[in-house]
């Protein structure tokens, strides 16, 4: 059985801080109307069975979201004369469901910047 294609309209955004130095990132991710209701996003989270996610069940996709991509640093890797940058746990990731649409976003701290230079 062939994997299904999965559509994402990702924006991303580097934070500068007070220093000059880069201090956050912010990431959004909107996924595809196949992959937002096909997936285990709507099936597995409408527990209300009303077809569209509810705030509760958007706080349950937010929190497995988040507990995954932390295994994969957010997906996001950063070096600095060849050294890997830290991430700190980002502050906030939330989901919305709009126009049969998941969306997630996340804000990532970014530490030890200046240490690397």
């Amino acid at each position: 059985m062939a994997h299904p294609h999965i559509f994402v309209d990702a924006k991303f955004e580097a934070v500068g801080g007070a220093d000059g130095n880069l201090s956050a990132l912010r990431h959004i991710w909107r996924f595809d109307e196949v992959f937002s209701f096909s997936s285990s996003v709507l099936l597995d989270f409408d527990k209300n069975e009303n077809m569209t996610l509810d705030s509760p069940e958007l706080e349950a996709v937010a929190e497995t979201v988040s507990a995954s991509l932390s295994k994969y640093s957010y997906y996001t890797n950063i070096t600095v004369d060849g050294k890997a940058v830290a991430l700190g746990k980002p502050d906030a990731i939330k989901a919305t469901y709009v126009d049969q649409s998941a969306t997630r976003w996340g804000h990532a701290r970014v530490s030890r910047v200046s240490e690397q230079r």
